[in-house]
């Protein structure tokens, strides 16, 4: 947990140090060139983008973000956001992740209803759609340091795993030593017992020898 809060941490100051460079252009989208908000999403894909911008709209009264036809735009309309909304008039959103080498910006486009947000002819809008984009830009962070949490996890099971692995091997290899231990213990009282039965067989052996010995020496006094 200590690495993950570490790890997250650094994705917020990572996302704070990106806010200030929200930028606005001009930028060709279905109704024409419109002013658009950019931010760029370090390290992460535009799938991933996209899939969590479809996250992120859900707070504002569960709304949904689906992509336009022939586009890659995903539209969200006729949604109330707190402090860009006027009153209860309801506004259009519209994103496109755009790839940009390893990381993705979104664009957003503003849509209160006739007009475009600009910086210029909203101020109050235009600041709280930056801070809008610097939520979502920490809620992708916080996304991406949760899988690479789940990732870091993952490694460290297959070490314990491959510990446990090692742990059982050696607790093998201990017993096998057991065994031969024994079995070389069984194997010395054998080789005693062996020893003792050499020396009775040898006493046998020389005594039938002597009764060869005797019986030839009676064959001979018989001759």
């Amino acid at each position: 947990m200590k690495f993950f809060f570490s790890m997250l941490i650094a994705a917020i100051l990572m996302v704070q140090s990106v806010g200030a460079q929200v930028r606005q252009e001009m930028l060709s989208m279905p109704l024409g060139s419109k002013n658009a908000y950019m931010l760029v999403l370090p390290k992460c894909t535009p799938k991933l983008a996209e899939e969590e911008w479809k996250n992120f709209v859900k707070q504002y009264n569960k709304a949904s973000a689906a992509k336009m036809k022939k586009t890659d735009i995903f539209l969200t309309d006729n949604v109330l956001v707190p402090g860009i909304s006027s009153g209860n008039n309801p506004i259009d959103l519209y994103a496109r992740m755009d790839a940009a080498g390893e990381d993705t910006r979104i664009n957003l486009w503003v849509d209160l209803g006739g007009a475009f947000v600009n910086g210029a002819d909203f101020q109050l809008q235009s600041e709280q759609i930056e801070q809008l984009l610097l939520r979502f830009g920490l809620q992708v962070a916080r996304t991406q340091v949760q899988e690479e949490l789940k990732d870091q996890e993952k490694v460290l099971k297959g070490l314990q795993d491959d510990q446990r692995k090692l742990e059982k091997d050696k607790k093998s290899l201990e017993d096998d030593i057991k065994d031969y231990q024994a079995k070389i213990k069984k194997a010395e009282e054998n080789i005693v017992k062996n020893e003792d039965s050499q020396r009775a067989k040898q006493a046998e052996i020389a005594k039938q020898q002597n009764v060869i010995q005797a019986v030839q020496e009676r064959l001979i006094k018989l001759q």
